[in-house]
């Protein structure tokens, strides 16, 4: 050690840095002694300014340093050493033989300035930017050094994340940078537990002229005094002139940063609570969280007392774990729970409160590895089975408020004294409370007795805190930003969707005309499960429903059902000549199953009902119910053999129906003359005793289940599977809602609806979500209760105002329509904005870039009675239209984005603001941080794979299918109106402007390849016109130019010159867009179904060790490389050809070429043998090439002195190379 660090050499000040002499002072074996470093790191602020007259890095202090300033310099001592040793005596007689050492130039360049006999080694660590951090970036600074230097000092196992410090600027002493948690805490663990470590502070300085060896007999004496004589001075390397020297304590300024280091250790808040299928709970062994702003910390003191009686299994569990607010785990997701019911016990618990913890969304942001493990399960082929695999690692839930304290508990049996509990009052004293209840002691949760006589010194006790409770708990999944977030929460929604899997009609030849028959039916593929439910009727051969036979279905496998058919009355029909229409609902994802009756969206529920003596009519309820509804039904007896001859619908109204129950029996005749307008009230009991009624006397007070459909769409037919697609009225196997069977007091007030076409169009969107806790309505989404956030909308009304009628009419009439939060749309302060900058302008108006610092609303606050908002400090896009008559206009825009809301693949609507400037209305819509993928590919274009291609695509197909879907069209679909936002996830924008912008006579007439043919001939766009643009996008995307098009045969796209690159489907695809028949071009709904398949056959695709495989859909061009393969590492992964030279270039002469082909045409020297030259040159290349640059490419040209003809520049644009990713880019 002593010759390593040359502790035994005097030091050498020039100014800049700190040198051992070049002579030793010292012998190198003297004392030696290392020790722990016990005190504080040091915190050095302002070093190295320029305009300081000190520099501690020079003898004389007249030499001025050259070392870059930094804000800050943390000193990490790990060890204090002290050396002391004898003089050499190549020293001793140097110095008799100087006269003069103060002026002896040659003493200091032999032996240095000064010596030192005290060091510190450890590492340094510098840091820029700090001046120009936020306070939220520096505390999150301060929060992770302490964290990171503690874990490392205790050794104390620790994950950080590996996201980048914003803004500021780390680097250790010898050049190492460290920006991120990760990196610095590998750094500080190297130091304190690898001893990676140098010298950082000398001390104990004296001037080397002090060694100069006396003659007398106290010379020896004289130099250890010398030795052993202490000074405070210091230097440091890197430091030559500081500001302030603080300890790390005094610089993070509050004890709350290393009591949060401590609790993190000890408590884990930043990880996940994890439930298994047993109900355990514990924490996540992984981080998935990273930090953006300090957590707050609430100082608290108090102490009260509870008393809880679990009903539950797994609510006990949880009152075990310290959750109180959770009763159940239904509405979180990824939660497999088992519910049982609990035995009669009741918690009583003393709480003593001393800290509180928030750790809310503006605190926290998801890692960028656990968002990559999030976007890799969302595209895996079975995404919601890759997902909870995920969380079943990460965590299920997520608590924001983590309270700190003590508790002491007790459980009793709920004995037949109940009223004891029911009587006492919480807000008597504690030892009252406890004398009542007849408790003498308490337990810890080690199960430690405290008695009730030491309870005060226990309290007094302020040691080993724990976790007393966990609140405010979300899943763990809405710690993601918002983009991924949509996307579990539209597969969650699919979880819980039913959709028509299959359909089919089956003949009833083998049955005989038994009043019961039983016909088994064979599915043509089987499922991957059983959780399915058949609906169906029988039909004639003359496909009428026929109301003499009743039919039910059971018995469900994975190959298909069994149908029960009862005969209802006497008839002459032959039951052999009829058929059974059958359709089949269950969950997709489930199944493995997609349906060719997509267009369907389908609610299922599950009631249960007890018969009741001289009653026939229930009321049902239901989610909201629109007219055209088509209502399928169901029933069961659970506890009997016994089943329903047949059930009806009699009305229905707003959110429930009216069903008759009919009698088991098959003697009498049954029609459907009675359904009608009956004016029934959801609590009415028929009293009649028709022979059609149920029996009452065999089924009063059975239990029977009723498992009803609701069907709602556009059309008004069904296509049969197993038939050719043929197409059956709906009417056939259900009840259609009518105003014939509308409810009599919905039909008068029939003005609370819109209007009849409304009513119509509507289609049911919902998924149970459980009843609102305080109306006890259905919620219409997680967390939203249309009906109760509604009234809180009114409530504001008055506070706030655009200043425009019209206006505040539209936010107004969509607030109270609002089913969940994407559908709001707010007024919006102009002074919620911040950092507004301009961003483009296109030909419908200006947009600008801004930070929303309020963010936007999730749901309502009960607890705090207002809204809870997500996303703060978001960055928005602000657009805003320069044209006449824009109010209304704009109104019109505001109105297709709120439409589209819903939709995960166009662009987000968040409300109305104005600038009080210009005046300016300006609509608050989402914002896609790559810009629009004409821009992106321009830049881009090689770097873009063949799944990236499929994903854009595909993305683009489900955005614009959402926008026929609801009878909107694009009306100018072209790539600079498909914005990407992270990961390139798209987002379609400005639908409707040209329609809305743009009168017949206004449109454009430049002939573009987006165009279709019909619209440059005026006449109206069609959602076929969208399709035409669609074409061009696609051609665009593989080939990265437009298509050549024939400026004489209006729009007319010619073919032939389509680049051999695209693969065959795709061409194929591209052509039917482009027919000049708009009612030839594919719907886009088959679009989304090519490209989807295409992106699940290329993401399992893989090439084995002798070739490539062929996919259909793909050809040869999708490849995915086995990089294990060291002869598929030969060949191009973008054409199969070898690579040319040395493989590691990535050089494929073959693709190159087919890129320089498709530039000659915009690249062109105006001089034919120029062109010639460069056109040869370029096709002969076998690695490098010439090319025809434009001169507009080079900046800060400047003439060669002496060299005519010779200039240097900047070339902007750079030559072409293949990068890392084996693309040609410049």
């Amino acid at each position: 050690m002593t010759r390593q660090w040359k502790l035994h050499h005097g030091l050498f000040l020039d100014g800049h840095s700190i040198q051992p002499s070049k002579q030793a002072v010292f012998v190198d074996d003297g004392d030696l002694c290392t020790s722990l470093y016990r005190g504080e790191p040091m915190v050095y602020i302002d070093i190295n300014g320029f305009d300081s007259l000190t520099n501690l890095l020079t003898f004389d202090n007249n030499i001025f340093s050259n070392l870059q300033p930094f804000d800050i310099c943390i000193n990490f001592p790990v060890a204090e050493i002290t050396y002391k040793g004898d003089l050499l005596e190549s020293f001793s007689t140097y110095m008799e033989d100087v006269e003069d050492v103060e002026d002896d130039k040659d003493l200091h360049d032999l032996y240095g300035h000064i010596f030192a006999n005290k060091f510190l080694a450890g590492g340094q660590l510098f840091i820029k930017n700090f001046r120009l951090a936020s306070s939220k970036q520096i505390d999150v600074l301060k929060f992770y050094i302490t964290w990171a230097y503690n874990s490392a000092k205790n050794n104390n196992v620790t994950q950080f994340n590996d996201d980048a410090f914003d803004a500021l600027y780390l680097e250790t002493s010898n050049g190492v940078k460290l920006n991120t948690p990760k990196k610095l805490a590998n750094w500080l663990n190297n130091l304190y537990q690898d001893n990676v470590i140098d010298i950082i502070s000398y001390k104990n300085l004296r001037s080397i002229s002090q060694l100069r060896k006396t003659k007398d007999a106290d010379a020896e004496n004289t130099i250890l005094a010398a030795n052993d004589s202490e000074t405070q001075d210091e230097k440091n390397p890197g430091i030559a002139n500081f500001e302030r020297k603080l300890s790390l304590q005094e610089w993070a300024g509050d004890d709350l940063y290393v009591n949060l280091v401590k609790w993190i250790k000890d408590f884990h808040p930043l990880q996940g609570l994890v439930i298994n299928q047993s109900h355990k709970i514990e924490n996540s062994k992984k981080i998935a969280i990273n930090i953006i702003e300090v957590p707050k910390v609430n100082i608290s003191n108090k102490t009260y007392f509870e008393m809880i009686n679990p009903t539950m299994k797994l609510e006990n569990n949880l009152i075990f774990n310290n959750i109180f607010s959770l009763k159940d785990l239904n509405s979180f997701p990824f939660i497999k729970s088992n519910i049982k019911s609990y035995g009669d016990h009741i918690h009583v618990l003393f709480k003593y409160e001393q800290y509180e913890i928030r750790l809310s969304k503006d605190h926290i942001k998801p890692t960028k590895e656990f968002e990559q493990i999030i976007e890799s399960a969302l595209n895996n082929m079975k995404p919601l089975e890759a997902l909870q695999d995920v969380f079943d690692e990460y965590g299920h839930l997520f608590p924001q408020r983590i309270i700190l304290g003590r508790t002491l508990r007790n459980i009793l049996p709920k004995t037949s004294s109940v009223d004891m509990f029911d009587n006492i009052n919480p807000k008597s004293l504690i030892f009252e409370l406890l004398d009542n209840l007849n408790i003498s002691y308490l337990l810890t949760r080690e199960g430690e007795v405290v008695e009730i006589n030491d309870l005060t010194n226990w309290i007094q006790n302020t040691n080993n805190l724990e976790i007393i409770e966990l609140d405010d708990i979300i899943p763990f999944y809405k710690i993601l930003e918002e983009q991924q977030q949509r996307k579990i929460d539209s597969l969650l929604k699919k979880s819980n969707d039913r959709k028509i899997i299959m359909t089919g009609i089956t003949d009833l030849k083998d049955l005989d005309n038994d009043i019961e028959d039983y016909k088994r039916v064979n599915f043509e593929s089987p499922l991957e499960d059983d959780d399915y439910e058949v609906f169906g009727s029988i039909i004639s051969k003359n496909n009428s429903k026929l109301k003499e036979f009743y039919v039910n279905f059971g018995l469900y496998d994975f190959n298909g059902f069994v149908a029960t058919i009862k005969k209802l009355e006497e008839t002459r029909i032959i039951i052999k000549e009829c058929y059974i229409i059958w359709i089949v609902i269950g969950n997709p994802l489930k199944l493995s199953k997609s349906s060719n009756n997509e267009e369907f969206q389908v609610y299922y529920i599950e009631k249960s009902i007890t018969l009741q003596p001289n009653k026939s009519v229930y009321n049902i309820k239901t989610p909201p119910l629109f007219l055209g509804n088509n209502i399928l039904i169901n029933a069961y007896y659970p506890s009997t053999n016994c089943e329903p001859n047949n059930i009806k619908l009699i009305e229905w109204k707003n959110e429930s129906i009216n069903v008759q129950i009919m009698k088991p029996t098959s003697n009498n005749s049954n029609s459907d003359d009675n359904i009608g307008n009956g004016n029934y009230d959801s609590d009415d009991i028929y009293n009649d005793n028709d022979s059609n009624d149920i029996d009452n006397d065999s089924l009063t007070n059975i239990e029977m289940n009723l498992r009803i459909c609701i069907l709602s769409t556009y059309y008004n037919n069904l296509r049969i599977d197993n038939s050719g697609e043929k197409k059956f009225s709906l009417d056939l196997i259900g009840y259609t809602l009518t105003k014939e069977n509308l409810s009599e007091k919905l039909q008068d007030e029939m003005d609370k609806f819109d209007s009849i076409q409304n009513i119509i169009k509507c289609p049911i969107d919902y998924i149970n979500y459980g009843p609102c806790p305080n109306c006890n309505q259905f919620n219409t989404d997680y967390t939203w209760c249309q009906l109760c956030n509604s009234k809180y909308f009114k409530q504001n009304f008055e506070n706030w105002t655009s200043g425009n009628f019209e206006i505040d009419k539209l936010i107004q009439k969509v607030q109270l329509k609002a089913k969940n939060h994407r559908e709001i749309l707010e007024w919006i302060d102009y002074n919620k904005f911040e950092n507004i900058e301009y961003l483009d302008q296109d030909k419908f108006g200006n947009t600008y870039k801004a930070i929303w610092k309020d963010g936007f609303i999730r749901c309502w606050d009960s607890e705090k009675n207002q809204w809870e908002r997500w996303r703060k400090n978001e960055i928005v896009t602000l657009k805003c239209l320069n044209l006449q008559n824009v109010k209304a206009k704009f109104l019109k825009e505001i109105e297709s984005y709120i439409i589209m809301n819903h939709s995960t693949n166009v662009i987000h609507c968040y409300g109305i603001t104005k600038d009080p400037k210009t005046n300016t209305f300006k609509a608050v819509i989402e914002y896609a941080k790559n810009g629009n993928l004409k821009k992106y590919m321009k830049n881009n274009y090689y770097l873009l794979d063949w799944i990236e291609k499929l994903k854009i695509l595909q993305n683009i197909t489900i955005g614009l299918n959402d926008i026929h879907r609801n009878g909107l069209i694009h009306c100018g679909l072209n790539s600079s109106n498909i914005l990407l936002g992270d990961n390139n996830f798209v987002f379609i924008a400005n639908f409707r402007l040209c329609e809305l912008y743009q009168s017949n006579d206004q449109r454009e007439t430049e002939v573009s390849p987006y165009i279709a043919p019909e619209i440059l001939k005026r006449k109206e766009y069609t959602q076929a016109s969208d399709v035409y643009g669609f074409g061009t996008i696609v051609y665009e995307i593989y080939t990265g130019l437009l298509p050549y098009i024939n400026m004489n045969q209006e729009n007319d796209i010619h073919t032939e010159h389509f680049n051999h690159k695209i693969p065959q489907s795709i061409l194929e695809a591209i052509k039917q867009c482009w027919n000049k028949d708009p009612l030839y071009r594919p719907k886009v709904v088959e679009l989304f179904k090519l490209f989807n398949k295409l992106l699940d056959e290329t993401s399992q695709m893989n090439l084995s060790a002798n070739g490539r495989t062929e996919i259909s859909g793909i050809d040869k061009y999708l490849l995915k490389l086995d990089t294990k393969s060291k002869i598929l590492k030969k060949l191009c992964e973008k054409c199969g050809k070898k690579y040319i030279k040395n493989a590691k270039n990535k050089w494929c002469k073959s693709c190159h070429l087919d890129d320089l082909n498709n530039n000659f045409a915009y690249r062109n020297s105006k001089n034919v043998e120029d062109y010639n030259l460069i056109q040869r040159s370029q096709l002969n290349i076998d690695e490098y090439t010439t090319n025809l640059i434009p001169y507009g490419e080079f900046i800060e040209i400047r003439e060669i002195d002496g060299k005519d003809g010779f200039a240097t520049a900047l070339w902007k644009n750079s030559p072409l190379h293949n990068n890392d990713k084996k693309r040609l880019i410049k």
